[in-house]
């Protein structure tokens, strides 16, 4: 799907810029498979915490659907945090906003897979704070039905690509985001990514070399 496709692509986006996210990632990945078929959706996948952390800091700061899901205030209005709102009149919280909100998310703009971990520096009740605000799927009764489908996708795909190709951004980079930092990448990625409703993306621009000398 389009959201799917644009996850992926957000999410090697990130991992390039950040270097030491995707050397950890392939340490993972080629540390729990011996074989390309061993990548399936099983146990030793679904166990993968980095892989799903790498891909969970992607669609928290660049969602495929950044932009706000509205309602329609009901007969009688509605008061939120203040201001009132009268019947009729469309709301919504824009994803894109929500997360990155610091009350949620230290250093809501840097890519940080570890903050979806458990760790000595990460507890138990961050991860959960960071967690009740993570809308990439949407919530609630009007949330994504094909959620677990999409996760079952990513997981496979980008464990597949992570496990067979070393990757890097491509030197002669059409959309100019080599030689940047990762904060600067991901200004300008912003920048070049179009909401509309699902939204449109540019890249990154990367070459793939095989990590295995025998053929697939």
């Amino acid at each position: 799907s389009d959201t799917t496709s644009t996850a992926l692509a957000h999410t090697l986006f990130h991992l390039l810029n950040n270097s030491h996210t995707l050397t950890q990632l392939t340490i993972e990945i080629r540390s729990t498979f011996r074989e390309l078929n061993e990548i399936q959706n099983n146990k030793a996948l679904r166990d993968c915490q980095y892989l799903r952390a790498c891909i969970d800091e992607s669609l928290r700061l660049t969602p495929p659907v950044a932009g706000l899901m509205s309602r329609e205030v009901l007969p009688g209005g509605l008061d939120i945090d203040g201001y009132h709102f009268p019947a009729g009149v469309d709301i919504g919280t824009c994803h894109y906003a929500l997360q990155h909100n610091e009350t949620y998310y230290r250093d809501a703009f840097k890519y940080d897979p570890c903050r979806w971990i458990v760790s000595g520096t990460n507890t138990a009740e961050d991860v959960a704070l960071a967690q009740s605000a993570f809308c990439a799927f949407s919530t609630g009764p009007r949330g994504c039905v094909g959620k677990a489908m999409a996760y079952m996708e990513m997981t496979v795909i980008l464990a597949s690509m992570v496990w067979l190709f070393d990757i890097r951004l491509a030197e002669d980079n059409p959309l100019g985001q080599t030689g940047m930092s990762a904060m600067a990448a991901q200004q300008q990625r912003d920048n070049q990514t179009m909401d509309k409703f699902v939204s449109k993306v540019f890249g990154p621009v990367v070459e793939f070399r095989a990590a295995h000398s025998f053929a697939v």
